[in-house]
């Protein structure tokens, strides 16, 4: 594969590739265009039809957002010894479907999927 991708051809007439849609092959070409100029790029990528396809909405709550970002508030206010004993804290006793929720979250305030949240894209949101 990373030979044909180096030359610019893939075949997709294995029998292997039977079941891949159409969608997926082309964004794998497109993935795997050597000249870096014509390749396309990670946010492109990640709002490709196919990658849209079988994202999973995120299932925000409003509410819970909010007091989560009224609690980053009052976390700022305190100071840098208290911030990292509780910071330390957190990362050792969150649970896997507790960072599964912040990354949905994450995901649900990155409109635009660039993997960036922006203070305008929190603002938008919460009003």
């Amino acid at each position: 594969i990373i030979e044909a991708a180096v030359k610019g051809k893939v075949d997709f007439t294995h029998p292997s590739w039977k079941k891949v849609s159409e969608d997926a092959k082309k964004l794998i070409l497109q993935l795997l265009t050597f000249d870096q100029a014509k390749r396309i790029t990670i946010s492109g990528a990640i709002k490709h039809p196919w990658i849209l396809k079988y994202l999973k909405p995120a299932k925000i709550n409003l509410i819970e957002m909010r007091k989560a970002f009224q609690n980053l508030r009052q976390f700022k206010c305190q100071n840098p010894f208290q911030q990292a004993v509780l910071s330390y804290i957190a990362s050792h006793q969150m649970k896997n479907e507790e960072e599964v929720k912040i990354r949905e979250m994450y995901s649900y305030l990155d409109q635009d999927k660039d993997g960036n949240v922006s203070k305008l894209d929190i603002t938008k949101i919460l009003m």
